[in-house]
């Protein structure tokens, strides 16, 4: 199942970390981000919060009205990570995880 998120803020928790009954890790295959901004490029950090961290993205700038699309992008422990997105100020973006 897909996850879609409007981000307005600067640091967004994407996927919590939690236990599902049988299920052990986050599967990510596609991120795609969005930016809905009209005047202002948006910088984003897309990482595992845990211990370590671990950056997918580090200070990517995604220009005005632009996507990216990261695929095969990876599967993780969601009992022991968080994944999250960091964000310059006043972001207007769309990301969906599938």
């Amino acid at each position: 199942m897909s996850i879609f998120k409007n981000i307005s803020a600067t640091s967004t928790t994407l996927m919590e970390k939690t236990v599902y009954a049988g299920r052990q890790f986050g599967v990510i295959n596609n991120i795609y981000i969005n930016n809905n901004h009209d005047t202002n490029p948006c910088t984003v950090s897309i990482w595992l919060a845990g211990s370590p961290n671990y950056y997918i993205v580090k200070n990517l700038v995604i220009p005005v009205g632009a996507g990216l699309n990261l695929d095969r992008v990876v599967n993780f422990d969601i009992t022991t990570h968080t994944l999250k997105i960091d964000t310059s100020a006043s972001p207007n973006l769309t990301v969906i995880i599938d």
